[in-house]
């Protein structure tokens, strides 16, 4: 969905503008008068003070003072200063244009454009103290402007970025005539990242101009579910300098694939200018985090008084424990001021009143894991980004599914949805290290990603995602077959019928070149309405990811171990789809999947899990030899086990085979 752009209508641009042009003449009135009164003949009285009440006439005065002056009396920020201020009253009687805000960038390039004389660099340090005040002042009138916005972004003319239209986060503002180029990013629902990517030119000495080097810029930025930090890294091969302009301008040097956690405030990216001889950086971007504009409070479950089913309202009355362990009723009504955000925050049975939030109990999860059945989690955002359809939402949790270390899931209900989903919320510690963050992250995205687009009725729905959480939301399906088959036997049809719907599945995941990796009886569910369906894509992955994925190791196929080969792609599927259905028709002994054996430890030819894993292979084995290969459900099995994966049987032929099958049986052909 495309964001609305631009928010902003042409009085704001322009008063926008018009400030930003109000604090280029207060860097003129601080610096012209200091150069006017050291100028040799001033003796005639010449005033030295700038009209800044009159943006127009300040102008007029500076351009005049400064015609009087010797060549390289002004330093560079307030020579710049004088051209951008003359630019921006010129655009401000202009059509606002919706590109961005022109800034000031560093004290290196403003040297280049005013040159000093040598006596003059020690002004250097002081101009780029200026440079950093004036930054600041332009980064925070912008976020003032952003009530939405958690990044500020500010980067230099040798830099465009790509695309930046085509992004819904992206906000541009306004453009003030200069150098470089301003806008605000919005943590949507959607957005667990932002990347910085554009190309810049290192800049070499006169001497060697032909010879400069193209390079690119390339920064992810990731946002942290657990606190107001976000981690920034560089994911481009040249060295970047990152400078924390909140304490002390302290520098740190990140190389290719290194990172750093930055907290609020202002940032500076820097690179090495390729001067030759001596070292100088050019200042790329600077960025300013804001805190989280959102937040989540959760509350209790809504309780009745004994024998009264309702107030006199119709509502049920809700409570609230006591320290001491008793109950007191007490509500609290959710503010609603327009009919989309009630829209959003309405639930089922159209209640706007919840009982009062309670304290989170454990802090070192995020927030939706802290609920228990049957309370209720309100999200609030800023009023003015509805165009972000979750942003603000009540979720009230019904049971819980599964609580694993890897991520929490339960049955919920979501305000603006009528359907009972199922929330599944990647555990993400607090205080975690700079590599588990970014393995939790790109574990959410990775299933979010393979979700996204998927429509197969025996493939789960993706409903809704949540980043700020790492909360995706699915259909609500029946249970899984390891709970169904450990209860009661499978009929032959309904094998049949799981074996037609779970290779119809992954041969058309195999179309899409998707390959899911964790093909087991937990991750099938199965009911006589609905079919086996395919859920829990956690591990999914591109059949051209080159990377060793997870997954179950008592259904990884025997080539997994292979070093020759390494990869399992769809053959590895349908491995462990035939595996399943050996479990599904009670082949094979509960026992056997009792065996302890680690995922990190198969590839190493000595270990125990290896040696285990050997033994399972030959229980597969033997089992795969008593099968009835004049039945055709283990028949495809049989093939299905094949241990050598060029010669294993296809999902697509499954598909085609259970299908000729099941016309044969129904007497069409």
């Amino acid at each position: 969905m495309r964001r609305q752009k631009p928010r902003f209508t042409p009085k704001n641009v322009e008063e926008s503008t018009q400030l930003a042009t109000v604090m280029l003449i207060q860097t003129l009135a601080e610096e012209l008068p200091k150069a006017v009164s050291a100028r040799p003949d001033n003796s005639s009285g010449e005033p030295t003070e700038l009209n800044t009440n009159s943006p127009k006439q300040a102008v007029e005065e500076s351009t005049q003072l400064a015609s009087t002056l010797p060549q390289g009396s002004l330093k560079g920020s307030a020579q710049l200063a004088l051209s951008q201020s003359q630019e921006s009253l010129e655009e401000s009687t202009q059509q606002p244009t919706n590109s961005a805000l022109r800034f000031l960038a560093s004290a290196e390039t403003l040297d280049e454009r005013c040159p000093t004389k040598p006596e003059q660099s020690q002004t250097k340090k002081s101009d780029a103290q200026d440079l950093d005040k004036v930054t600041r002042q332009l980064l925070d009138n912008a976020a003032l402007s952003l009530p939405d916005a958690r990044l500020v972004i500010a980067y230099t003319r040798y830099s465009i970025p790509e695309d930046e239209e085509k992004d819904s986060a992206i906000i541009c503002l306004q453009t003030i005539p200069g150098r470089g180029d301003m806008f605000g990013v919005v943590q949507t629902s959607a957005s667990a990242d932002f990347t910085i990517s554009f190309p810049y030119c290192r800049r070499p000495d006169d001497e060697r101009s032909e010879g400069s080097e193209q390079c690119r810029l390339d920064c992810r930025i990731l946002y942290d579910p657990m606190s107001d930090n976000c981690l920034l890294i560089n994911k481009a091969d040249k060295d970047i300098y990152l400078v924390d302009l909140n304490f002390q301008a302290v520098k740190t040097c990140l190389k290719e694939k290194e990172g750093r956690v930055i907290r609020p405030g202002i940032w500076t990216i820097s690179v090495d200018s390729g001067e030759r001889d001596r070292f100088t950086e050019d200042r790329l971007v600077e960025i300013l985090l804001l805190r989280r504009r959102f937040s989540v409070s959760i509350h209790g479950v809504i309780q009745q008084e004994a024998g009264d089913g309702s107030d006199d309202d119709g509502r049920g009355a809700k409570r609230q424990k006591l320290d001491d362990g008793k109950m007191k009723s007490r509500m609290v009504e959710v503010p609603d001021s327009s009919p989309k955000q009630k829209e959003h925050l309405s639930v089922s049975d159209n209640r706007q009143l919840l009982p009062a939030p309670r304290q989170i109990v454990n802090a070192d999860v995020v927030s939706l894991l802290d609920l228990a059945d049957g309370e209720t989690a309100l999200v609030q955002a800023p009023e003015v980004n509805l165009t972000d359809a979750m942003g603000r939402y009540r979720l009230k949790r019904i049971q819980e599914i599964s609580d694993k270390r890897a991520a929490g899931v339960f049955s919920c209900q979501r305000s603006g949805v009528s359907e009972i989903l199922v929330a599944k919320v990647v555990c993400c510690q607090k205080h975690q290290t700079m590599s588990g963050l970014v393995r939790v992250i790109e574990m959410w995205m990775q299933e979010k990603t393979m979700l996204e687009g998927l429509e197969h009725r025996n493939i789960v729905s993706l409903k809704g995602v949540d980043a700020r959480f790492l909360a995706i939301y699915l259909e609500c399906l029946p249970s899984s077959l390891q709970k169904g088959f450990q209860s009661s036997s499978m009929k032959p049809s309904e094998a049949k019928r799981i074996l037609c719907n779970v290779s119809s599945a992954l041969a058309y995941l195999s179309r899409r070149e998707i390959v899911h990796h964790d093909i087991k009886p937990a991750n099938i569910t199965y009911s006589a309405k609905r079919g086996a369906v395919l859920i829990d894509f956690g591990m999914a992955a591109s059949v051209t990811d080159s990377r060793t994925m997870g997954g179950t190791p008592h259904f990884v196929p025997p080539e997994y171990v292979d070093a020759r080969i390494g990869s399992r792609g769809p053959p590895g599927d349908v491995w462990a789809l035939g595996v399943t259905m050996l479990c599904v028709l009670r082949k094979l002994a509960a026992s056997v999947f009792k065996r302890d054996i680690d995922m990190g430890q198969l590839r190493h030819e000595w270990s125990r899990s290896r040696a285990a894993f050997e033994d399972l292979l030959q229980d597969i084995a033997s089992a795969r030899e008593q099968l009835n290969l004049e039945d055709v459900v283990e028949k495809t099995i049989f093939q299905m086990l094949d241990p050598d994966h060029e010669k294993r049987v296809s999902a697509a032929d499954i598909e085609l085979a259970l299908g000729r099958s099941r016309a044969l049986t129904e007497g069409n052909i």
